[in-house]
């Protein structure tokens, strides 16, 4: 009898902010946490990648808080203002699911 694996799920997160032009460009991919979220699924895990705007993280951490296989949540950042809006994410989420 084989005992069923365990499917963990991984959530990528990348926080898009505007440029100091104000003009926000989505229309590149986050590499960085693409890489680490292929690494990731060779070993076995289930990756989500949300490459989202600061105006859609209540949204992202919806999606999120409702998958029964969350394992983990991860973040990619530079500097400035996406370290700002990904630590009050985070915090959101852990106030939110009860951490």
């Amino acid at each position: 009898m084989r005992i069923p694996l365990v499917r963990h799920t991984v959530h990528l997160v990348n926080i898009s902010v505007p440029f100091r032009s104000g003009i926000e460009d989505m229309t590149r991919p986050p590499s960085g946490i693409l890489y680490v979220g292929g690494y990731l699924k060779i070993r076995g895990y289930d990756v989500v990648i949300h490459h989202i705007r600061a105006t859609e993280i209540d949204d992202c951490i919806s999606v999120i808080l409702a998958d029964d296989s969350l394992l983990f949540v991860g973040f990619s950042l530079m500097t400035g203002i996406q370290v700002t809006y990904s630590a009050r994410m985070s915090s959101l989420l852990k106030t939110r699911n009860g951490n």
